[in-house]
């Protein structure tokens, strides 16, 4: 799963696209609390989308449903 840095006008995010290139929703809404919830610098959002990223792949490769 690419991790995706999104360029917004006050700054900048990151998320993670499945194979049919749309952000992961949970993952997104997980990244989305630590931006909003938590206020997290970009660079946390960045690492924490690289390891949602590397966590949601091997969920797809096991046949492990993320819930």
């Amino acid at each position: 799963m690419p991790v995706q840095r999104v360029e917004l006008g006050d700054g900048r995010t990151w998320t993670v696209v499945g194979p049919d290139y749309l952000p992961v929703v949970p993952v997104e809404e997980s990244l989305e609390f630590l931006s909003v919830g938590r206020n997290a610098s970009p660079h946390t959002l960045r690492s924490y989308a690289a390891s949602l990223s590397a966590w949601w792949e091997y969920l797809e490769v096991a046949g492990l449903a993320w819930d």
